[in-house]
């Protein structure tokens, strides 16, 4: 990068916008630089590339704003002197504000999610290039997926960063866009979207187990027999008929499962086998 300073018109200065929106200059904070600017002039030179005859601004769009304000009619600069492609221009933005107070959580997340479009970086690639946490960049990143509405809340204060994460996490989409419009009109903490969030997983872990199918009520009686002997039946529906007529039938399935002199044991697996 080239370190040499000119001064050039004002006029010969483009912006254009690649990670802040215009809406992220407020015109207190820029009356306050302006009047600073007429005081003691632009201390740290814009940084800008060439595009033919004109010069687009790098970084510095908020002090050419000022400047402007204040009436200056030349800036200060320094002209890179390597070609960019958009994504590095983005790149340089991002470094830049990264290194110092500059853009907004919501601001990032969506310079972060621009840079990764144009230059085809994962999110850990960008991590390392802009010396942030791979966690950080996961959750600047989630916040994209929040409706404009909500992001415009968060960008002004209305919504709470961490309210904010905790909504961009939300799976059902539905359920995520209810809460959004709580969260706009005031009604919605980060602790309440967490609690909602364990009763939908609660939900969903429910409707996952079988449903156990209910027993068809059965009745039962015990017969003792003396001697420590007893037979035990259960059935939909039991009668003295249908008793009778059962151990009849037994009785008999007993007798020919026996005949050959089989054990116990085999002849009541041969009656259970063909019972079923």
């Amino acid at each position: 990068m080239s370190t040499r300073i000119d001064r050039v018109p004002i006029d010969r200065l483009v912006c254009r916008p690649q990670v802040r929106e215009r809406t992220g200059f407020g015109e207190e904070e820029l009356a306050g630089l302006a009047q600073s600017i007429r005081e003691a002039g632009i201390l740290q030179p814009l940084l800008v590339r060439r595009e033919g005859d004109t010069l687009i601004v790098l970084d510095g769009e908020r002090r050419l704003r000022a400047a402007r304000k204040a009436g200056l009619t030349e800036v200060p600069v320094i002209v890179e002197s390597e070609a960019l492609s958009e994504g590095d221009v983005l790149h340089r933005q991002l470094v830049l504000d990264a290194q110092r107070v500059g853009l907004s959580p919501m601001e990032r997340g969506a310079a972060i999610h621009k840079l990764m479009s144009e230059t085809g970086w994962c999110a850990r690639e960008v991590a390392v290039k802009l010396g942030l946490s791979p966690a950080s960049i996961s959750k600047l990143l989630t916040l994209t997926v929040l409706p404009a509405e909500v992001q415009a809340a968060v960008t002004s204060g209305a919504v709470g960063m961490s309210t904010a994460y905790e909504l961009a996490k939300l799976t059902d989409s539905a359920e995520r866009q209810r809460l959004c419009q709580q969260a706009v009109n005031g009604g919605l903490t980060r602790d309440d979207v967490i609690q909602r969030a364990k009763e939908l997983e609660t939900q969903r872990a429910s409707a996952r187990r079988p449903t156990r199918k209910a027993r068809t009520p059965r009745e039962r009686v015990s017969i003792p027999l003396g001697e420590g002997r007893s037979v035990s039946v259960s059935a939909p529906t039991l009668s003295v008929e249908s008793l009778i007529a059962w151990l009849a039938d037994l009785a008999e399935r007993i007798r020919s499962a026996g005949a050959d002199g089989r054990p116990l044991a085999e002849v009541i697996k041969v009656i259970s086998s063909n019972g079923k």
